[in-house]
């Protein structure tokens, strides 16, 4: 939304498209919003995606993969007919000079090439570092460190080979449920309605698209690793919308002067076992037991109930919703899933992170283990073993992030770029350089 809010104030008209779950959240911030293919996408659907990003490989998730590739071959059906056609509708009454693409599913590819067969501008905008096979970077889903060791090199490449054949099991998985091909369809889709799209090369991964569209990245380029930003994409920075709505808190019950130690998990449900989630939960309270000096908030969804925890100590401040932005201005430390939202807010602030990245078990749709890789090479902060989890380990973490220097220096000179980026406004620059011509496709 910073961008949304960035492009209003220079004058433009911004108008969300986008699925009924967004509408309520992005209508309340002020912003025009359509909501677009409901009879695919009703109220509640994104919940029940959420649930499935929980799955373990087994029986359930391949259950529940049938069930989204039959709804998405639905929806390129009627993006081939009917739906497409009110699609096109809608965008020729709007007439939008350029169109934002934030998904990082591949599928969004279909509903640009309904948009790009019209002749309209468009741009892929996502908060995924950049995955290179080619600048010796490792895969999405993977926590390697590029170095020179040979060693390093063949876990990376190891890394690529077992990503691939994830990615070579889910097509042959959304092919035999549905007959579903990612590239044909896009193909096929562009040839229905009289499109030549300009095609990826298939040795360059894309977030596994096959239409080549510049892609905006919501990072400054000093958060990756050396070296990143292939040609067509472009790190900008952080977009971080200071404006947007807090949920209430209970200030009152944090004590001035005291240091924080905040821990959320992010907008995606984590460890989908619920004695999982309750087994990490506690190990935070214990762990805040013996450092009665620090003020621990723990935010955890709405999938637990505080009771669930059972007795807390007085210096524990458990809620449902925490206000992220403002508590991140008092605190000392974040433990983290490492989601890029989370993880940019805290280089914003200057807080220092343990991350757990819960959803590494789904390489090809999870960015958290990646940025868990960033911010270990950058000094941000550490990766922690879920597998190693009591309330001694975390607090040990705790105690290492806290009295590390190099780690507070470090992420003080991360802020500084993370301030710079955000005030000088590249990526505004560069969407108004596509408004004002033909969309660049150099680095």
């Amino acid at each position: 939304m910073k961008l949304a809010a960035d492009l209003l104030a220079q004058g433009h008209r911004v108008c969300y498209l986008g699925i009924k779950d967004s509408e309520a959240y992005i209508a309340a911030h002020g912003f025009e919003f359509i909501p677009v293919f409901e009879r695919h996408f009703p109220q509640g659907y994104l919940k029940q995606q959420m649930l499935f990003d929980t799955l373990p490989m087994g029986r359930r998730y391949l259950a529940g993969l049938r069930e989204i590739a039959l709804g998405f071959k639905r929806f390129l059906d009627d993006l081939g007919g009917e739906g497409g056609a009110e699609f096109k509708a809608l965008l020729r009454d709007l007439q939008p000079d350029l169109m934002v693409f934030a998904s990082a599913v591949p599928q969004i590819e279909w509903v640009a090439t309904v948009a790009c067969s019209l002749g309209i501008k468009a741009v892929y905008f996502h908060d995924m570092v950049t995955p290179s096979a080619a600048l010796g970077f490792p895969p999405p889903g993977s926590d390697l460190i590029p170095s020179r060791s040979l060693w390093t090199r063949a876990r990376i490449r190891w890394a690529w080979s077992m990503f691939k054949l994830r990615v070579c099991l889910d097509d042959l998985l959304y092919r035999l449920f549905c007959g579903i091909d990612n590239d044909k369809v896009t193909q096929a889709l562009a040839t229905r309605h009289g499109y030549k799209p300009e095609l990826m090369p298939r040795d360059i991964f894309k977030r596994d698209r096959l239409l080549r569209l510049p892609e905006i990245v919501s990072f400054p380029p000093g958060f990756d690793f050396p070296g990143a930003e292939p040609p067509g994409t472009y790190y900008t920075q952080p977009y971080i919308f200071l404006e947007r709505r807090q949920p209430p808190f209970p200030w009152e019950r944090l004590e001035d002067g005291k240091p924080v130690i905040y821990c959320a998990l992010g907008s995606v449900l984590p460890m989908g076992d619920k004695t999982k989630r309750v087994r990490f939960y506690r190990s935070f309270v214990e762990a805040s037991a013996v450092r009665p000096d620090w003020h621990w908030v723990l935010a955890i969804g709405d999938s637990l109930k505080p009771e669930d925890l059972g007795a807390v100590p007085g210096n524990v401040l458990v809620v449902a919703q925490a206000p992220q932005l403002d508590l991140l201005r008092r605190s000392a430390l974040m433990i983290t899933h490492g989601g890029a939202n989370s993880v940019k807010e805290c280089i914003y602030f200057g807080v220092p992170m343990i991350v757990f990245p819960f959803l590494a078990a789904h390489p090809i749709t999870t960015d958290q283990p990646a940025n868990a890789a960033r911010i270990v090479y950058h000094g941000l902060g550490v990766q922690a073993d879920m597998g190693r989890l009591d309330a001694a380990y975390l607090g040990g973490l705790v105690d290492t992030v806290d009295r590390d220097p190099y780690i507070r220096a470090q992420i003080g000179l991360m802020r500084a770029k993370f301030h710079e980026a955000e005030s000088s406004g590249p990526g505004l620059r560069l969407i108004e350089a596509l408004l004002g011509g033909p969309a660049p496709m150099g680095g």
